[in-house]
């Protein structure tokens, strides 16, 4: 298995953080500066919330499917369903 690749959201959070400390140093910052971090904080939860309730709403849409029409599906047209 490869490594999986940590998304860009993540990175932006870590420099906004490292960069928020390096300006804190130096004095009093800007408030836009202490707030920075809180943008890919908040692409982060939705990511997160989208990739939570994707199981979920995948479930709820087979579901639907297979009491609109009555057939499997997940089951191909050209492969019959296993028995």
């Amino acid at each position: 298995m490869g490594s999986a690749k940590p998304p860009l959201a993540l990175d932006c959070l870590y420099v906004t953080i490292i960069a928020n400390f390096v300006v804190m140093g130096l004095g009093k910052p800007h408030f836009r500066m202490v707030y920075s971090p809180l943008r890919p904080l908040f692409l982060l939860l939705f990511i997160g919330l989208y990739l939570f309730t994707l199981p979920y709403a995948t479930r709820r849409r087979i579901v639907e499917l297979k009491a609109s029409n009555g057939a499997n599906p997940l089951v191909g047209k050209d492969r019959p369903p296993r028995q």
